[in-house]
């Protein structure tokens, strides 16, 4: 087929075929069997992939699901003292005793 397009005066174009198929074990399965010389070119576009949450990803958006209860009241506030042994510092109640 020849077109005329911006300034070019007869340019081929391509048949270009769409077939419908699904990923098998990693191949793609086309839904009817279709015949294509060996050696065509083609392109796969998925129509729609699972999608995946950022929570599925990051294994840091599932740090809720490790934490245990130490029964420390003020284990935030100075972690620092109980990890490394620097002095503990209040967090401004009024029931704290530094």
């Amino acid at each position: 087929m020849d077109i005329c397009q911006a300034g070019v005066v007869s340019v081929k174009v391509l048949r270009v075929m769409s077939y419908k198929g699904t990923i098998k074990n990693g191949v793609v399965v086309l839904e009817q069997p279709f015949k294509l010389p060996e050696g065509t070119t083609v392109r796969v576009e998925a129509e729609s992939i699972p999608a995946v949450r950022d929570e599925d990803l990051d294994p840091a958006w599932r740090i809720g699901e490790l934490a245990v209860d130490t029964g420390i009241p003020d284990l935030a506030v100075n972690l620092d003292h109980y990890l490394y042994g620097h002095p503990k510092v209040t967090d401004g109640r009024k029931d704290d005793i530094s």
